[in-house]
């Protein structure tokens, strides 16, 4: 979440914050490779939520996710449950050439690379070229799905980066299956827009809340 501060400290202001790490990210200790899964971050985000009522009280929360998180979100059963309102920011579903099976063949390789990763480097600038250019999924390909917007449990915004620019996704594959979700793109931006121009990401993000009553 340190990496995001550019973006979610514009946020402060306005409302009540709780920032977190998922499993094995960030500033939490490595956890067991085998709770390493979209399944086990998916019960994680459940008990987080259900803690952070019960420590903070209930309260009207929107949960605002990015990449791996916002997959995660999906996966909930109903996706948004216990949620007034998500913003997913550019969750890795399809690519934009509209290949259904593209974006498998593009995280079966990236998993692939992931396992053979350099573990040390010489300088921070070192591996801070290496992470521009590198990706780290792995089995996301089998979370990656369409799902039905008529079954969220809350409103869903859709914030993607510039489907013209490489490594950016759409929530759909099809026009159809576009218009059904509120979806919106950051212009120039690539898989990071929080990122690359948070302040732009947080008006769109705003704008959605604002037209929900939520904010």
């Amino acid at each position: 979440m340190d990496l995001y501060y550019p973006f979610w400290s514009r946020l402060a202001s306005r409302f009540e914050l709780i920032v977190y790490d998922l499993r094995s990210h960030g500033r939490n200790p490595a956890a067991d490779l085998a709770d390493h899964s979209v399944a086990t971050f998916t019960a994680d985000d459940a008990r987080i939520r259900a803690g952070i009522e019960r420590h903070f009280g209930a309260k009207p929360a929107v949960g605002v996710f990015h990449s791996l998180s916002a997959l995660i979100a999906l996966n909930q059963d109903p996706p948004g449950s216990g949620y007034a309102g998500l913003v997913l920011f550019d969750p890795p579903m399809y690519l934009p050439d509209g290949d259904h099976y593209g974006i498998d063949t593009l995280w079966r390789r990236l998993g692939m690379l992931a396992r053979h990763r350099q573990p040390r480097f010489a300088t921070r600038e070192e591996f801070a070229e290496e992470f521009r250019r590198s990706w780290v999924f792995e089995f996301g390909f089998a979370y990656s799905f369409e799902p039905d917007t008529t079954d969220f449990a809350c409103p869903v915004k859709v914030i993607g980066g510039d489907p013209g620019v490489e490594f950016s996704s759409l929530p759909s594959v099809d026009l159809e299956g576009l218009i059904g979700w509120d979806y919106d793109f950051i212009p120039h931006t690539t898989h990071f827009p929080q990122l690359e121009y948070p302040e732009e990401c947080v008006s769109t993000m705003i704008a959605f809340l604002e037209r929900e009553g939520l904010a």
